[in-house]
């Protein structure tokens, strides 16, 4: 699945109020902060039609995504790196 198959992928879920796809869409790399056509996001979508529970599941996932973005201090090198190469060997 490409990215912008898993983009819509994203919005449908949070459109539907589905947790489990929203979780699976965002760890394959779906942003959580995408833009459709009519400039909403899939918080703006879940919002829109009542998915209260695919709301806060998407929160999380954006402050998941921002905290991957912003790095994490890696003590052995002192500087920030990005999450996902923390544990690279």
């Amino acid at each position: 699945m490409n990215q912008n198959d898993m983009q819509k992928a994203l919005w449908d879920a949070a459109k539907k109020g589905d947790k489990e796809k929203i979780r699976m869409l965002v760890v394959a790399g779906a942003d959580v902060t995408a833009e459709d056509a009519e400039g909403r996001t899939a918080l703006n979508i879940a919002s829109q039609y009542g998915q209260a529970d695919a709301y806060k599941t998407l929160l999380a996932a954006r402050e998941m995504q921002e905290l991957m973005k912003a790095g994490v201090k890696d003590e052995t090198q002192d500087k920030v790196v990005p999450y996902k190469n923390i544990h690279a060997a």
